[in-house]
């Protein structure tokens, strides 16, 4: 069983909520041994707003997409989740799914 690092396409703006649909699937099927990590890549940056006052703002680094640290076993646990669209790794298999809104 290989750990691999996956990307995972998902609609834009809905990368915290596949996040946690991920997260909270692993849980209730007891697989939170095959999924290390989830990440949302963000930055903050300083924006100057109205009245001239500074802004920490948190951006998306890769709107769309978040990465998964798991097992090949947990590829259908990430990929068959509400709002996400694909699943890529740089495994030789690798699933694919449609996009799903739910």
């Amino acid at each position: 069983m290989s750990i691999e690092w996956y990307a995972v396409h998902t609609y834009v703006g809905h990368e915290d909520k596949v996040r946690e649909n991920i997260l909270n699937r692993a849980r209730s099927l007891g697989a939170t041994d095959n999924i290390y990590q989830v990440v949302v890549p963000k930055e903050e940056i300083v924006e100057r707003g109205s009245g001239n006052k500074d802004e920490v703002v948190k951006r998306m680094l890769f709107p769309g997409y978040i990465f998964v640290h798991a097992t090949t076993r947990a590829t259908r646990t990430a990929a068959t989740r509400p709002r996400s669209c694909r699943f890529a790794s740089t495994a030789r298999t690798s699933a694919s799914t449609r996009c799903t809104a739910r």
